[in-house]
């Protein structure tokens, strides 16, 4: 028997009912919920599936599609495919006014261009936003919207694109509602607001730092099923967050599969990237720590308050500033973050907090700062874990802990002609099972790369 598989539009495809119960096994997955025990609460895992009953079958998100035709064929399980959703336009070789795409941009240029639907996951600081502007330039005539995470994304994004030789440029979010350009750079948020109204005016949507489209019923979700735009290019740094299980799904099908990928080691052998020294700090162990059992508490006592430990990261940042060179200290907490400017203020450091209460414009010019080394040491949370890059740092301290290493060391990898090694501090806590687990997590990312 030879199942009909339907392409509607470039969010939907349409499959029979008995080819959806074939294909459960790869767009379903594990879904847990705890519900309350006798002693404590009870991990339950079920499954769920990716497919929507509608009349006439089960439609399924279009990306998913190569999944599908892939796990078919390994199952010997006939299809063919109607694609109602084809759309033609002119492409021509990509080109940059300025810019010489190394070997290794082309390739991952190309690799998009040639589907054009998918991921591209390349490392902070080899040129990323290069290499999306870079596809975006084989098209004429187009209507894309750029997609940003944060303000201070967008901002980046709109003055790339700028610098880039792009004529019409918009924006959506921050204070901005630029509508009719040929490229529209819009916060996610803002965009969510209009996506219903000017979906289906896009031909072309990026999504940066494409990891956050993890989920099915998030903001992504929502402004992605609403745009009708064929052409999907997502780039991230972090390819780990997407390679199994819902989030995976929820990316490949929104936009597509992972189509290219340059390492960081790659990078680094490219002499794109500088050669991160790793140095590992450790506390002492506290009894009052050690004998907290929620993780909320552990983290507070162990992390944020631990006066030792900010301390600590304070008299390591004082050895680089010392030597006027620059230093980014992460954290989570704002309350972390106060506590690490009093105690850098206690042994002469002057620094700067940039945190989501900082204007857009005040984090550019702290951002400027730090990059033209006006400023030696800059503390930040969250609202620069992702796509901020300051080529000419020095050193990044991890403050915050966590299991991911990634976004922290991205902020200053990119190799520039005074830098080619970036200083990263870690900090080992034995006080607690979770901190010790976490720290694990970390090493190990840092012994699969061969950094220590």
């Amino acid at each position: 028997m030879v199942h009909k598989i339907i392409i509607l539009n470039p969010v939907y495809g349409l499959l029979p009912v008995e080819l959806g119960a074939l294909i459960q096994p790869c767009i379903s997955y594990i879904s847990v919920y705890y519900k309350p025990g006798i002693h404590a609460k009870k991990r339950v895992e079920t499954k769920k599936s990716t497919l929507m009953k509608v009349k006439g079958g089960l439609l399924f998100y279009a990306g998913l599609l190569e999944k599908i035709l892939r796990y078919c064929e390994s199952k010997n399980i006939d299809v063919i495919v109607e694609d109602q959703s084809k759309e033609e336009f002119q492409m021509y070789d990509p080109m940059l006014p300025g810019i010489s795409f190394r070997q290794d941009q082309l390739k991952l240029i190309e690799s998009w261009l040639d589907k054009p639907r998918g991921i591209i996951v390349a490392p902070t600081g080899s040129g990323k936003t290069i290499l999306g502007f870079g596809c975006l330039s084989a098209f004429e005539e187009v209507n894309i919207i750029w997609l940003c995470h944060t303000k201070d994304l967008q901002k980046q994004a709109y003055n790339e694109a700028l610098r880039l030789g792009f004529k019409s440029v918009g924006r959506v979010g921050d204070g901005f509602h630029e509508l009719g350009k040929s490229i529209t750079i819009a916060t996610r948020q803002s965009f969510k607001n209009i996506a219903d109204s000017y979906g289906d005016i896009y031909d072309v949507v990026v999504v940066d730092e494409v990891h956050h489209v993890t989920t099915l019923d998030n903001e992504y979700h929502y402004i992605l099923t609403h745009l009708l735009a064929p052409f999907r290019l997502g780039l991230t740094a972090s390819d780990q967050k997407i390679k199994e299980g819902l989030p995976e799904l929820a990316a490949t099908g929104l936009i597509g599969p992972i189509i290219g990928e340059l390492t960081l080691n790659e990078g680094i052998d490219l002499g794109i990237l500088a050669i991160p020294k790793m140095k590992m700090l450790k506390t002492s162990i506290s009894q009052e720590v050690k004998a907290l059992h929620k993780y909320s508490e552990v983290y507070e006592f162990g992390i944020v308050r631990r006066t030792e430990r900010n301390q600590l990261i304070a008299a390591t940042a004082k050895i680089h500033t010392d030597k006027q060179e620059t230093v980014l200290i992460m954290v989570t907490q704002l309350v972390h973050g106060d506590l690490i400017l009093a105690a850098l203020k206690e042994i002469g450091i002057k620094a700067i907090f940039v945190e989501g209460l900082t204007k857009s414009e005040n984090r550019e010019s702290i951002k400027d700062a730090i990059q033209n080394k006006d400023i030696h040491c800059v503390i930040c949370s969250s609202v620069w874990k992702e796509g901020i890059n300051i080529p000419s740092l020095d050193c990044i301290i991890n403050a915050a802990g966590g299991k991911d290493a990634l976004q922290s060391l991205g902020r200053g990898l990119r190799k520039t002609a005074d830098k080619d090694v970036l200083w990263y501090y870690d900090i080992f806590d034995p006080s607690h099972r979770y901190l010790i687990e976490h720290f694990g997590y970390r090493l190990c990312w840092y012994m699969e790369h061969s950094w220590i």
